[in-house]
């Protein structure tokens, strides 16, 4: 029961602070289910962060799910997704009530160009943490790993692969290099 208490307060924890949204929330959740509970390893996120990509759902509710699931089943997978899920919704729905009611948008505007300036930032946060967890897991430079991430990158960017065609590429390079 205490984990499920705990499953709950942390992803309720991740969710109020989960500003800027999925990559923007990388590093916290990071912090807080492998540095601080070691309910996952870094290599078992890694896989976590991938597989969310591959599903529906915003990045935080799918990690949660998946951490839930594996520290207590399916109750803390419901849990876990519950407490990640209801601040985002419950904010989510004040913001555009307010913002309907407001007879000017001007102000509005302003906080969400702020927002939108901070979510940059945190998603460039993300991104740097992203690479450090997969070129340098255990303190080791994969150097095989850069030189993928480059060839996909520049060939994606030639190529104007799509999101589905640059995943089944990496895929089948993955399981090559196998």
């Amino acid at each position: 029961m205490m984990e499920l208490i705990r499953l709950f307060i942390e992803f309720l924890y991740v969710g109020f602070f989960s500003l800027g949204g999925g990559y923007a929330t990388i590093p916290l959740i990071q912090e807080r289910i492998i540095d601080v509970h070691g309910w996952i390893t870094t290599s078992e996120f890694i896989d976590m962060i991938t597989i969310s990509q591959m599903t529906p759902g915003p990045l935080t509710v799918n990690i949660s799910t998946f951490v839930g699931l594996n520290i207590a089943g399916v109750l803390g997978a419901l849990v876990a997704t519950t407490g990640a899920a209801l601040v985002g919704v419950s904010l989510t729905m004040l913001i555009y009530s307010s913002y309907k009611k407001a007879d000017t948008k001007d102000k509005w505007n302003l906080f969400l160009k702020s927002l939108r300036i901070s979510s940059t930032a945190l998603i460039m946060l993300a991104t740097v943490s992203i690479f450090q967890l997969l070129l340098m897991p255990n303190n080791s430079f994969h150097a095989l790993t850069l030189g993928v991430f480059v060839v996909l990158l520049l060939v994606s960017i030639k190529f104007k692969f799509e999101t589905t065609h640059i995943l089944l590429v990496s895929g089948i390079v993955g399981a090559l290099l196998l």
